[in-house]
């Protein structure tokens, strides 16, 4: 009977040692609070849907408008994810590594370029990881975008080169024109994409319409006076938006020589880092510095933002809006806070709807579904990966609860037996 005593004790001790080792372990989760509570927020805390790991950097992550695709680009690797599971759908590894991105509306292409010595662009369809047809650029690319049903392809490069290009197969392939331009680092193209902008870190912005002709000439130019840090087109084409170091411009797609903006307001910021508009033209997110704001749009004067919000300690890195302007996702570098997620709606003071908090320290990567409904964000310092979120929050309760509670429940069960056991030895004793 001793020996069946000892034999319990001892399995009870290593089910007690299991229990606070996995309860430790659940415990220490990435996504903590700032220990030393160096940020003043009350805004709840999400968590991801799922997170693919990886052992590298991942400074390219996108999302299909629908929400239904992801994309993600590590080192010489694209990944293809869909919104239900961190499992690639497929990945294709090309000779050098990846230095843009980018995925059409519904998901159905895929697009990026190599750096040195390649300097290639590459489209693909989601049905399989084999290029529909790749081109060699002038030089690596800089920047790539889609029309909304990814009938054209713009590509920017480091060399100050505009491409456009039609998706169609063609052996071998050529883009439908291509021009100079002063810098080429950010390029949009409006949905139905007629409308093709390019500016710089020098100080003009370019746009141009699709139409095929020999030289290909820009629609107008416009000289901001300082070097350019983001760009975006309206999605009907008719505005341009553009961030400087300190100042926000808006222009419309109409044609005057010389150039000028509808508007243009300063920002007590260092970099407006990144700029996006509303599909119906009714909000403009901006993120520089530590800052968020929201604008209502308006071509009159004066201008105002709605409300804004300091990170305090997070460098906005990228802004996106939903089509709507109902939802706002702003991804931050060097921050306990890498994610804010807010609504719309002016309230004083603001506050995200919610946060995430990750070692990673970096969201080197940051976008989001058409509808808000779906965010992803790819870091990091620390932790690398692809980290997909929902706009409801999202908790580990319910899972650890119920982990917990089978350990306590085992762990009960072997305590009754043990003192069944030992009651039935002292009957017997006592016979």
């Amino acid at each position: 009977m001793k020996k069946r005593i000892i034999i319990l004790s001892t399995i009870l001790f290593f089910l007690l040692i299991l229990n606070f080792n996995c309860f430790s372990f659940l415990s220490k989760t990435n996504y903590t609070i700032d220990p030393q509570n160096t940020i003043n927020t009350s805004s709840p805390e999400n968590i991801p849907l799922w997170n693919y790991e990886s052992e590298q950097i991942v400074y390219y992550t996108r999302i299909s408008s629908s929400g239904d695709y992801i994309v993600a680009a590590i080192d010489k690797t694209i990944y293809l994810f869909s919104k239900s599971s961190s499992n690639p759908l497929w990945s294709y590894e090309a000779d050098t590594w990846i230095v843009t991105l980018a995925i059409s509306s519904n998901g159905s292409y895929i697009a990026f370029g190599t750096g040195d010595p390649d300097n290639k662009i590459f489209l693909f369809n989601k049905a399989n990881p084999i290029p529909l047809w790749n081109y060699s650029l002038s030089d690596r690319s800089k920047s790539i975008a889609f029309s909304q049903n990814a009938v054209y392809l713009a590509v920017g490069t480091d060399d100050d080169h505009l491409y456009l290009f039609n998706s169609s197969i063609t052996t071998p392939k050529t883009p439908l024109w291509s021009y100079i331009a002063s810098g080429s680092n950010f390029v949009s193209i409006s949905s139905d994409g007629f409308y093709i902008t390019v500016a710089a870190s020098t100080s003009r912005i370019y746009l141009f319409n699709n139409s095929i002709t020999t030289p290909k000439t820009p629609m107008w130019i416009y000289e901001t006076g300082d070097s350019i840090h983001s760009l975006t087109i309206s999605s009907d084409g008719n505005f341009i938006l553009a961030g400087s170091q300190e100042t926000v411009y808006l222009l419309n797609n109409s044609i005057s020589n010389p150039k000028t903006s509808i508007w243009n307001y300063n920002l007590t910021v260092v970099d407006v880092n990144s700029i996006d508009i509303s599909d119906n033209n009714n909000y403009i997110a901006v993120g520089g510095g530590t800052m968020v704001y929201l604008f209502n749009f308006s071509i009159s004067m004066p201008i105002t933002y709605s409300w804004s919000y300091n990170t305090t300690l997070g460098y906005v890195d990228t802004v996106k809006i939903s089509f709507d302007g109902t939802y706002i996702a702003a991804g931050c570098r060097y921050a306990y806070y890498t994610l804010y997620y807010f609504d719309s709606s002016i309230s004083s003071p603001k506050s995200p709807l919610w946060t995430n908090v990750k070692d990673y320290d970096i969201a080197w990567s940051t976008d989001m579904s058409s509808d808000g409904n779906y965010i992803v964000i790819s870091g990091g310092n620390i932790k690398h990966g692809v980290y997909l979120f929902g706009r409801s929050i999202h908790t580990e309760d319910k899972e650890i609860a119920i982990h917990f509670g089978n350990y306590y429940l085992l762990i009960i069960m072997i305590g009754a037996i043990f003192l069944i056991l030992v009651k039935k030895n002292q009957i017997k004793h006592q016979k």
